[in-house]
Parts: structure tokens; sequence; C-alpha cells
């Protein structure tokens, strides 16, 4: 079977480039790496076979001895040299200083000379992440994930119904403070995320912090903007019975207080990153 797909028609060439430079290790690597994507390549069965059964010849070495009477001659002598032929088919490939036509296994269009330290992988500039021991690519960092993000659904649920009305309280005192919302609001939304947290007995989970700092904001929104929104409809469908009521007073004394309304829009900004933050980290 003849290889297809530029990917690996790419990695053959780098193999035969790599045992044409004596680096049977990591050539022998590429030919396993090939085999494990397309067990039938007849042409990585037959690089990796010749690569095995590879020979090495004796290097003549000429070293000068003496005689009894003084005079140099030389002589050869056979130095054997053992191949160098790793057992790991999964082992990184330190690549750095060759001159290879590498290619993103996520992005085969796309030309690069980085490795993922974890997996051996090529990957481009945009696929690798950079960690304290060297650029690791997507399907490597998602995999160690897996092993941080420990929360369920039922967290998800207990994370929303306890931020719920803690940030509606919180939206409708925080009207009030005008100016000081600036230094009220942070300590609000970490006090928020740290009582979730705890809610969920410490577990962290992938979009845990967003569904948080999204319902922080979510109970700003119902304090404030929602009974507006009622008001204004009330009026709309049934204006004869609102007058009645006094619901146009009821109206004017809501869109009176759009100071309360910003100063409820900065708290629930400052809140949710607060909060958003603290169940992140």
């Amino acid at each position: 079977m003849t290889i297809s797909g530029p990917r690996l028609r790419t990695l053959l060439r780098q193999a035969e480039k790599t045992a044409a430079a004596g680096k049977r290790a990591a050539a022998e690597t590429l030919y396993r790496q090939i085999l494990a994507e397309a067990p039938d390549s007849e042409e990585a069965k037959a690089g990796l076979e010749r690569l095995l059964n590879w020979q090495p010849e004796p290097a003549m070495g000429m070293v000068q001895t003496a005689d009894k009477a003084g005079t140099a001659e030389k002589v050869q002598t056979a130095e054997k040299v053992q191949p160098a032929v790793s057992n790991l088919p999964h082992a990184p490939i330190e690549a750095a200083g060759d001159e290879f036509n590498l290619v993103c296994y996520r992005h085969p269009d796309r030309e690069t000379s980085l490795r993922c330290y974890n997996c051996g992988r090529p990957i481009c500039i945009k696929c690798a992440q950079k960690t304290p021991v060297g650029y690791s690519c997507p399907d490597c960092i998602r995999g160690i994930q897996k092993n941080y993000y420990t929360a369920t659904k039922l967290d998800y649920f207990i994370a929303f119904i306890v931020t719920l009305p803690l940030s509606f309280l919180a939206a409708y005192f925080v009207g009030f403070l005008s100016f000081f919302v600036f230094f009220v609001a942070p300590v609000i939304g970490t006090l928020i995320g740290r009582i979730v947290f705890f809610a969920v007995r410490r577990r962290r989970g992938r979009y845990l912090a967003h569904l948080v700092g999204g319902t922080v904001v979510l109970g700003a929104i119902v304090v404030k903007v929602l009974p507006i929104l009622l008001s204004i409809l009330a009026m709309l469908i049934m204006p004869s019975a609102v007058e009645s009521a006094g619901g146009a007073a009821n109206l004017a004394l809501f869109l009176s207080g759009g100071a309360s309304l910003l100063w409820t829009a900065v708290y629930a900004f400052l809140a949710a990153v607060s909060a958003y933050y603290f169940v992140k980290v």
C-alpha cells in the first residue's frame, strides 16, 4: 500500500533523510509513527526493516606502533561500532539543527520545526502552547486538563443556585452606595466566588467560572431591569388599569433611579470579573 496524504509523505521523506544522515534512532521513531497511522504502508515497512537489519562496517583507523629497531609502521585496526537503534517507538525527537520539512499534524498545509515535548508530534506556532518544560500540542494539554477539571453537572447546578440569590441581594443594595461601588463590588464578587467554591467542594470545571460570572450579571439584571420592563409592558397592555393603580407614578420612580441603575451596572461588571477569576484560579 502506497502512502497517501501530504503529512505522511513528508514524514516518510524525513525518515529517509534521517536514516541517510546516520540518525537511526530518530529515523526508527519516524517510521514507527507512520506505521501507527498507516499500518499497510510498504515504504515504511521496508524502510524500518532496512534500518533494523543495518550492520555497521568496521571503521578503519590508522595507529602507529614502534618495533624493536625504533621504526614506526602503520597498522590498521578495526573498531566496532554498535548500532544505536532505539526500542521506544514513541520517544520524542530532538531535531534541533536539522532541516526537515515538517508539517503540523493538525494543519498539514503549515510547515514547522516545533515538536510537542510530550508526544513528539510536529506542531505549528498557532497550535503550540508554551509550558514550563517546553511546547505542548492541544491534545496533550486537553488530556492534562481532564485530570484537573473534576466538576460534575450537579456542581454547575449548585453554582447557579448559590450565585443567583447572592447576586440578586447584593445588586439590590449596592445601587444606594454610589461611588463606593468601585470598592465594594470586587469584595462582593470575591466573596460570592469563595462561597461557590466551597459549595462545589473545591472542584473545578472548564466552564464553571464562566457560569458564576454570568450569573452575577444575571442577578443584577433581574433586580433592576426586570421591574422596569414589567412596568412598561403593563402600560402598553393595560394603560387605564395601570394609571388607576398608580402604575405611572411607580414607573416614574423607576426611571428617576437612573443613577442607581448606572451603579448597579458598575457593580455587575466588577463583581462578575472578581467572581470569575476567583473560581477560575
